[in-house]
């Protein structure tokens, strides 16, 4: 079993503010959420006083997200819930 997540969750909210971003910067983010999924390497901060939500820094963007386990009878899953894509500068208004 991976130490790390295998699988990805896409919140609605995730997923519309990405579609509004240049692609470029888009792809970049992507890439680094996959990075972490699959190797742990990112720049992730546990956010203060938000119970379980974590930040990747990816250049200018912060992407929001939880690490969630879930047991099957027969297997754990872990995935990365990823929740907020946001610009620095409106982040953590």
């Amino acid at each position: 079993m991976s130490l790390y997540p295998t699988h990805i969750r896409e919140e609605r909210t995730y997923t519309k503010q990405l579609e509004r971003m240049p692609r470029d910067v888009a792809v970049a983010a992507l890439e680094a959420v996959c990075l972490l999924a699959t190797t742990g390497v990112g720049d992730v901060t546990k956010l203060k006083n938000r119970a379980g939500l974590f930040r990747l820094r990816v250049g200018d963007v912060r992407i929001f997200f939880m690490f969630i386990s879930e047991k099957s009878p027969h297997e754990q899953h872990k995935f990365i819930a990823l929740f907020e894509i946001k610009w620095r500068g409106g982040a953590y208004k």
